[in-house]
């Protein structure tokens, strides 16, 4: 008999380990178990099971981690370029920072983003390709009441490269759109003049 079960209570889930939480998620983390009337420990436990069986979400955190570093760093240059309280040199080396990053990512960005189908643009490369997919299923399928396994083969290869084009395509469309509009001169010339920065 182990000591927990000689005690009596609640057998030993196991091993315990110690975590350090912020004052504010231990606050969310108890709304939530008193929610579904289960303990802080219960709640933790239900919550690291679920995140076990969804670890594509988990692999994103990095690219969202980057994004919204990203995002502040914009931020705080666009607010150095009108700063009131700041000199006019800082203000003018926060135009020319935020001027060069927003030009060499949109730089890059456009590169990247000429290299896949167009999916969503005039010419709907990408509707095409997917209407392509579409009818050389349905007509295998047509053909073979049960199909070979081998001849999946390169209908799922066509699929899957439009869904990764796709992702792809949505990830680098979302940061050109967190990137400033105004580069340039015209940034330089807010710096030097103190005037508020307008987005178009």
């Amino acid at each position: 008999m182990t000591r927990s079960s000689a005690q009596g209570g609640r057998p030993a889930v196991g091993p315990q380990i110690s975590v350090a939480y912020s004052p504010e998620q231990l606050e969310r983390i108890d709304a939530a178990a008193n929610r579904v009337g289960i303990t802080r420990a219960e709640w933790l436990r239900r919550a690291a099971e679920q995140a076990l069986y969804r670890p594509t979400e988990l692999t994103f955190l990095p690219l969202l981690q980057h994004l919204r570093e990203l995002d502040e760093e914009l931020a705080d240059l666009r607010g150095g370029v009108t700063d009131p309280h700041s000199e006019a040199y800082e203000r003018v080396y926060c135009a020319t920072a935020l001027s060069t990053v927003t030009s060499t990512l949109r730089t890059l960005l456009a590169e990247a983003r000429s290299a896949l189908p167009d999916w969503h643009g005039p010419s709907q490369e990408y509707g095409r390709l997917e209407l392509e997919v579409d009818r050389r299923e349905s007509e295998q399928l047509a053909a073979e009441q049960t199909p070979e396994p081998e001849s999946r083969v390169p209908l799922a290869t066509a699929w899957a490269e439009l869904k990764a084009w796709q992702a792809a395509a949505g990830v680098l469309d979302l940061m050109q759109q967190m990137l400033p509009t105004r580069t340039g001169e015209s940034l330089r010339l807010d710096a030097l003049e103190g005037e508020t920065l307008l987005e178009d």
